[in-house]
This record gives C-alpha cells, sequence and structure tokens, in this order.
C-alpha cells in the first residue's frame, strides 16, 4: 500500500466573502434588508460590487477553513473546490495556497480515487461535472492517472459527466440503480464530482 500524501482531503465550495460598510440608503437603493440573506446570480453580484464602496475580500467556506485550521496545526492537508478564472477566484486560490493547503483539482481527484483504490476498489463510478468545465476535465484526469499509476486502466464506461448539482447526482444514481439494463458496469465505490453530486448519490443509495 502506497504512503498517504495528505493527512486530510476537504472537498467543498470556494467561497470569498466580500465585506463592506455600507449606509441605510445604500441599503434601501439595492433593495436589501438588514439581517437577511438573499441568493443572487453573478449579474446581481456584480452590480452590487460595482456600487458598493471600498471592501475587503476573505476567502472562507466552511470546508476550506476547517482545511485551513487542519494545516494550521501541521497537517498535511488539500482542498478540493471550483473556482472562477477572474480576481475572485484567484484570491480564493492565493489565500489558500499561502497557509501550505494543496489547491489542485487535478491532484485532489488524484489523492480521492488513490485512497478507494488503497481500500481495494477496482470498479469506481465518476458521477458529475459538466464537460466544458476545466474544473471537470481537471478532476477526471486525476482520477484517470490514480488508476494508472496503479498499473490500471479506467473504464471509460464508468465516466458520466453532468450538472454540479444535488439533484442530478440524485436522478443519475437512481437511474443507475434502478436500470437492470444499465451500460453502466457494476461498481464498488461511487466518487461525487462535487459536494452536492455526492449528497445526490448518498440520497439515492
Amino acid at each position: 500500500m502506497t504512503a498517504s500524501r495528505y493527512d486530510v482531503l476537504g472537498i467543498g465550495n470556494a467561497i470569498v466573502d466580500v465585506i463592506a460598510r455600507a449606509e441605510d440608503d445604500f441599503l434601501v437603493a439595492q433593495g436589501m434588508h438588514k439581517g437577511a440573506m438573499a441568493l443572487i446570480d453573478e449579474a446581481r453580484a456584480k452590480a452590487i460590487y460595482d456600487a458598493m464602496g471600498p471592501a475587503m475580500e476573505s476567502s472562507g467556506g466552511s470546508a476550506a477553513n476547517t482545511i485551513a485550521g487542519v494545516a494550521s496545526f501541521g497537517a498535511r492537508a488539500a482542498f478540493v473546490g471550483k473556482v472562477k478564472d477572474d480576481e475572485l477566484g484567484k484570491a480564493f486560490a492565493h489565500d489558500i495556497r499561502s497557509l501550505g493547503i494543496q489547491f489542485d483539482n487535478e491532484q485532489g481527484a488524484f489523492a480521492v480515487t488513490d485512497h478507494l483504490l488503497s481500500l481495494g476498489h477496482r470498479r469506481i463510478l465518476y458521477l458529475g461535472g459538466p464537460p466544458e468545465l476545466l474544473t471537470t476535465t481537471n478532476r477526471i484526469a486525476g482520477f484517470r492517472r490514480a488508476h494508472r499509476t496503479r498499473g490500471l486502466e479506467p473504464d471509460p464506461t464508468m465516466i458520466i459527466t453532468g450538472p454540479f448539482t444535488q439533484r442530478w447526482g440524485y436522478q443519475e444514481m437512481s437511474r443507475i440503480l434502478d436500470d437492470q439494463q444499465s451500460a453502466v458496469p457494476p461498481f464498488t465505490a461511487v466518487f461525487g464530482g462535487n459536494d452536492l453530486v455526492a449528497a445526490g448519490v448518498c440520497q439515492a443509495i
């Protein structure tokens, strides 16, 4: 059995908090309410960001914060999360790497897959990730590399791409389990492309 490269691997949403002071007039103009939270799209976020004053950016997210804490105690830590190729994405990548944490989708997927292989799994189903995303491409590359490092060739029918959503993970896993004529061969482990897909898989199983 190969030695583990990391003590702890975290998989979660890569989040950057943007913190700024604002007067009540600004909140009214933007239709905001004190003490409330609202889910917004990228266009709305950009509009608010452009309208507000100076801000402080702080990388976070529950999984990333946990991994940062683990690394502060001297553990070898890695984090897998999706970021956009923009200033906030670059800020998150810089911040987490500055703590000595390995932040690399390809290497993170390699670590997860290698762990499953070290437990004896040889039929690992990979689920999730739009094929046009670089995040998906890198994670699948890590999945394949882990197999090949151990002299194995991953079965292409065991790699299924789709939206990074819990609903898709649940529906796809349910379809595979219910369909006796499924083209997917028998498997002993599932690699969820992200935490939402993994949650859907767990719900279906």
